[in-house]
């Protein structure tokens, strides 16, 4: 097994003098708004296990760093910065999830977009902020479909 800059690198492989070194595992966060409370539910539904599957990225959420008189943003950037990529669920738009993925861009993470198409969502609103057409999104219709989509999220390469 090959040693890269972060230790073992458990796949390698040369291509026309380029090495290729995938991760082994995805880190991430997921961002979604606190109301309607559904959306939070299918997502925690979906994340229940996920990190138990092979290859599957392991996510937290901001309810993990929801630490009583403690601004909820502090240990999120912190987070942000540290994780590979952010799923943020964009069927509720609010100032939040928003500004987190904007927060990752910026940071030059890879960043996900979910909707729940179980609820109407902020269609008008996602048009006029813009952004959100240009990444695109994948929809879910309840946990299973979620965990299906976030378990196929492969790890980044990094090339030498």
């Amino acid at each position: 097994m090959k040693r890269g800059v972060f230790g073992p690198m458990p796949y390698h492989r040369e291509e026309v003098g380029v090495r290729i070194y995938w991760l082994s595992r995805l880190t991430g966060f997921f961002a979604y708004p606190s109301q309607p409370t559904a959306i939070g539910t299918v997502i925690m539904a979906a994340l229940d296990g996920l990190d138990q599957l092979p290859g599957a990225p392991k996510l937290k959420t901001w309810e993990e760093n929801d630490i009583a008189g403690r601004f909820i943003i502090e240990p999120i950037l912190s987070e942000l910065a540290i994780v590979d990529l952010l799923v943020a669920d964009i069927t509720r738009l609010n100032f939040n999830v928003v500004f987190e993925i904007g927060y990752a861009i910026g940071r030059k993470k890879r960043v996900h977009l979910t909707r729940y198409r179980a609820l109407t969502s902020s269609d008008d609103l996602i048009r006029e902020v813009g952004v959100f057409d240009t990444i695109g999104h994948r929809p879910y219709a309840n946990s299973g479909e979620l965990k299906d989509a976030l378990r196929q999220l492969k790890a980044a390469t990094h090339c030498v």
